[in-house]
């Protein structure tokens, strides 16, 4: 029996929340903000398929250090296409798909937000970003308790980490 996507497209600013579990289908962002959170670090699986010309993910994948916090991934073998903004605010993303397929088309920004957790995005695979992407560390409030934006690549490579 052949899979089927199911399409959704956003028709203004959405946040979804505490998902838990896997998040497949393909959502076009249609130039909107989608605010994401996973409920204080909740593992989600994203075989979803981003696309869409302008507007931002910010990601909130975890907060506080008294909470458990279990990375989201990034994976499938069909390219995220979205040209947005992702904003990793909080917890940890791993880029998964496979290699040479772009887990993230857009510009990448980390941290700036009004948490007590840090931020990492660690590459599973190779070759997970677009060649036009950059990514920036945004400045964070005295009071956060780590104040580390951090980028792995265990080993793997990406050709084009653009500082900006």
């Amino acid at each position: 029996m052949p899979s089927t996507l199911l399409l959704s497209q956003l028709v203004g600013d959405t946040d979804f929340g505490w998902q838990c579990g896997a998040a497949p289908g393909v959502l076009d962002l249609n130039g909107h903000t989608l605010n994401w959170s996973t409920g204080g670090g909740n593992g989600t699986a994203l075989d979803t398929i981003f696309i869409g010309n302008g507007g931002r993910i910010n990601w909130d994948g975890g907060y506080d250090g008294n909470w458990v916090n279990y990375p989201s991934n990034l994976r499938g073998t069909k390219p995220n296409t979205f040209s947005g903004v992702f904003h990793l605010r909080h917890g940890t993303m791993v880029l998964r798909k496979v290699p040479g397929v772009n887990a993230l088309s857009g510009d990448i920004e980390m941290g700036g937000a009004d948490g007590r957790n840090e931020s990492f995005l660690l590459w599973e695979q190779s070759n997970q970003l677009a060649d036009t992407s950059s990514i920036a560390t945004l400045p964070l409030s005295k009071d956060v308790k780590n104040p580390r934006a951090t980028l792995r690549l265990q080993s793997n490579s990406d050709g084009t980490l653009t500082p900006r």
